[in-house]
C-alpha cells in the first residue's frame, strides 16, 4: 500500500514537473522573441538618427554647392534630398516617410526623445536658413546667399544635429543594451530551472524503474515456493 502511494506521488510530481516545464518552455521562447524585438528596434532606431544627420549633412553640402558654384546640378540633388526627408520621395531602403514620420513612430524614453527633438529643431533651423539663402539666388543676390549657409550660426547648428544625434545613438545602446542583458539573465535562470527539472524527471523515473524492478522480483520469489510444491 505505501509502495502504491509513493508512486502516485511520485506520478503526480512528474505531471507538475512536465507542466512546469512546459510553461518554461513557452517563456523562454516568449523571452527571447522580446530580445530579438529589442535588437530589431534598436538597428532601427539607430539607422533613422543616422539616416537624419546624414541627409542634413548632404543637405548643407549641396545648398553650400549651389549657392557658391551655382550649379544647377547641385540644385536638383538638393531638391531631391529634401524631398527624402519630407516624405515626397522615396529612400533607398523603398521606404515612403518623413523623418518626423520615423520618429514620431519610435517608443523611446523622454531623455531620447529629448535629444532627438533638439536634433530636429537644429535641422528645421537649417531648413530656414537654406530657404532663405534660395530666395536670394533667385533675385540674384548671390553673396547675400552665401552668407546664409556660410556662417558660424549655420555651423552651430550643424554641430548640433550631429552631437544631438551622437547622444541619442548612446542613450539608445545603452538602454537597449540593459535590456537585452536583463532578459538574457532571465532566460538563464528559466534554462538552469529546464535542466533541473529534467534532471528530476530522470531521477523519479529510474526510482519508478527500480521499484518495478523490485516488485516484480518479489512476486517471482513469492510464487517460487508453490510451482516446487506443485511439482
Amino acid at each position: 500500500m505505501q509502495q502504491k502511494t509513493a508512486s502516485v506521488a511520485m506520478l503526480f510530481v512528474v505531471s507538475i514537473l512536465l507542466l512546469s516545464g512546459l510553461m518554461s518552455l513557452s517563456l523562454l521562447w516568449t523571452s527571447q522573441k522580446s530580445i530579438e524585438d529589442t535588437q530589431e528596434r534598436r538597428f532601427e532606431y539607430l539607422e533613422t538618427a543616422a539616416q537624419m544627420s546624414i541627409l542634413s549633412g548632404q543637405l548643407s553640402a549641396r545648398i553650400r554647392n549651389y549657392v557658391y558654384t551655382g550649379s544647377e546640378h547641385a540644385l536638383s540633388m538638393y531638391h531631391h534630398t529634401l524631398a527624402v526627408v519630407e516624405g515626397r520621395t522615396v529612400r533607398e531602403s523603398g521606404r515612403l516617410e518623413s523623418d518626423d514620420q520615423r520618429i514620431n513612430s519610435m517608443m523611446l524614453t523622454t531623455e531620447e526623445r529629448e535629444a532627438l527633438e533638439r536634433a530636429r529643431q537644429a535641422t528645421s533651423t537649417l531648413f530656414r536658413l537654406e530657404e532663405e539663402a534660395l530666395r536670394l539666388m533667385a533675385t540674384g543676390s548671390v553673396h547675400q546667399a552665401r552668407l546664409k549657409v556660410f556662417n558660424t550660426d549655420y555651423d552651430r547648428y550643424s554641430k548640433l544635429v550631429s552631437d544631438s544625434v551622437s547622444q541619442f545613438s548612446r542613450l539608445v545602446l545603452d538602454r537597449t543594451s540593459l535590456e537585452v542583458e536583463r532578459k538574457q539573465a532571465f532566460n538563464t535562470q528559466i534554462l538552469m530551472f529546464i535542466m533541473f527539472a529534467i534532471l528530476l524527471l530522470v531521477s523519479i523515473t529510474l526510482l519508478l524503474l527500480l521499484q518495478n524492478i523490485r516488485q516484480s522480483r518479489s512476486r517471482v520469489t513469492a510464487s517460487m515456493p508453490g510451482v516446487k510444491a506443485g511439482s
